[in-house]
Formats: C-alpha cells, sequence, structure tokens
C-alpha cells in the first residue's frame, strides 16, 4: 500500500508477483476467494491484524462546555475585575453603604455565568444533534461479503483482514484491498492521494498487461520522451477513504483499522505531535 501511494511507475505491482499473485496473498492470509472467512480464526485474525471497529462518537458533557467557555480570557479578566470590585467596595465602603456595595461586583458575575451557561448549552446542543446526525450516516456504512460461501451484509466495523468484498458504484472503501475480479471499475482517489482523475483498477494480469503495452510504446517513442509517469498504468490496489466512481468487482481485504490508509489519518489528527524541546 505504501509503494501504491508514492509509485513512480508499477512498484506495487511487481511487489504483488513476490508475494505469489493474489493467489499467493490469499495462501498466507488463508482466505478461500470462492467461500471466504468462516470465522472460526476472527479472534486471531483481531490478534494478528486488528480490526475495523471505529467507537461511536460520543458528545461532550455541558459541564466540560461550560468550564471551556469559563476559560475564556475575558471572562476571566471579567471575574477578577467583579471579585475586585466586590473585595474593595465592601472595604471602602462607609458603614451604612455596606448592605448594597456589593451589588454592581455580583452583577458583573452574574452576567458572566449567564453568557457562560447560554453559550454552553448552545454548544451542547449543537454537540448532541452532530453525534445523532453522524450515527444515522454510520448506520448505512454497510457492504456486501462474502462469508462461509454466501454474501453478507456487514457493517463496515465488522470487517476482518482476509474478507471477501464486494465492490459496487458509488460505495466509500472502508479498507485497503487488492482487486481480483474488476469490471470497468474506476476509483476517485483525490482524498488520498491528491490525484483528480479516476483510476482504473484491474486485476493483476491485467495491470501487467498494461504494463507491457505501456512498455513497448515507450520503447518505441523518441529518446527525448522515454520516461514513466505514476498512474499511467492501472493497479490492482484500493485504498481506504476512496470511493468507487464506476464499474464494480471483488476484493481481498488486506489492512484493516489503524493499519489503514484512512486510519493512519485519523491517528494522526487525534494523536497530538510530541514536541522536541530546544
Amino acid at each position: 500500500m505504501n509503494l501504491y501511494k508514492i509509485r513512480t511507475f508499477d512498484e506495487e505491482i511487481d511487489r504483488i508477483d513476490e508475494l505469489g499473485g493474489v493467489e499467493g496473498i490469499c495462501q498466507k492470509l488463508k482466505v478461500d476467494l470462492k467461500i471466504g472467512l468462516t470465522g472460526e480464526d476472527f479472534p486471531l485474525r483481531t490478534e494478528q491484524f486488528g480490526n475495523n471497529y471505529r467507537p461511536p462518537l460520543k458528545a461532550k458533557t455541558w459541564i466540560s462546555l461550560f468550564c471551556g467557555a469559563l476559560d475564556d480570557f475575558m471572562l476571566k479578566v471579567l471575574m477578577v475585575a467583579a471579585v475586585f470590585s466586590i473585595t474593595f467596595d465592601m472595604i471602602l465602603a462607609d458603614s451604612h453603604e455596606r448592605s448594597h456595595a456589593w451589588i454592581e461586583g455580583f452583577a458583573i458575575l452574574c452576567a458572566v455565568m449567564c453568557v457562560a451557561t447560554v453559550g454552553s448549552f448552545v454548544d451542547w446542543k449543537k454537540e448532541v444533534q452532530f453525534v445523532i446526525s453522524r450515527a444515522k450516516s454510520d448506520e448505512k456504512n454497510i457492504c456486501r461479503v462474502l462469508r462461509n460461501g454466501k454474501v453478507e451484509t456487514i457493517h463496515h466495523n465488522f470487517l476482518h483482514v482476509g474478507d471477501v468484498i464486494n465492490i459496487e458504484y458509488g460505495m466509500a472503501n472502508p479498507v485497503d484491498g487488492v482487486v481480483f475480479q474488476a469490471a470497468s471499475l474506476t476509483c476517485d482517489e483525490a482524498a488520498m492521494t491528491g490525484e483528480s482523475d479516476e483510476m482504473k483498477k484491474e486485476t493483476q494480469y491485467f495491470c501487467k498487461l498494461r504494463r507491457d503495452e505501456k512498455n513497448a510504446e515507450i520503447h518505441k517513442a523518441d529518446e527525448n520522451n522515454k520516461m514513466h509517469r505514476a498512474h499511467e498504468i492501472s493497479s490492482p490496489l484500493i485504498l481506504s477513504g476512496t470511493s468507487i466512481a464506476g464499474g464494480e468487482g471483488k476484493m481481498v481485504c488486506l489492512m484493516v483499522g489503524a493499519d489503514s490508509c484512512i486510519g493512519q489519518i485519523i491517528a494522526k489528527l487525534i494523536v497530538a505531535p510530541e514536541v522536541t524541546p530546544l
């Protein structure tokens, strides 16, 4: 997968050949393309390769948002000013004025609390609505998978390395995989590779044919034009986080969860980078 992301011509195709092609990869993963996974070794597969489960989003609590609102610099200034106002007014006020000298500072504190309360409540409602909408959207994250010789509809959270997945038009790829059957299959990889053009996906056999044809064209070309370019030939690999722009096919799941392309990006967004001390 890493070779494909930085490919200059056909690096990942050669690597798949070194692994024995799709058949060799399936043998190593102990999966039959005609039957799929049986489910008997799911715990072992999870231990070895991880899983594709992503916990549902949880809305922040109102109290955490309230404390965050009070952390605003201007509100801190107002609260400090209110405390000083109450303190000095009570100390400097005459005996007959002390009964109401605290009112001005207390009013400032009340205003700060009202602003923080209303703002945090609005933010909390937005958080709840966002989590609800994400949960409804997550329910649609399903795909058709071959297991025990039968096609089942599986949620993306329960996919395993070695699963035989049906590729359909419009689906978002939940895992990294290698294609072993394709019909006019194209993939939009702009989100992962930055390539705006749709990338053609074919089996390893046809990818090698396209490579040989391209090499023959380059061999006949002028000396000044003899060069390879990335994505000039199709690839059998499909990255997670991309979408199917056309066609259909089947692929074997190779990477799930944090090891997949989309998982690595999510991990970088969640984990703050370490700061190197001066």
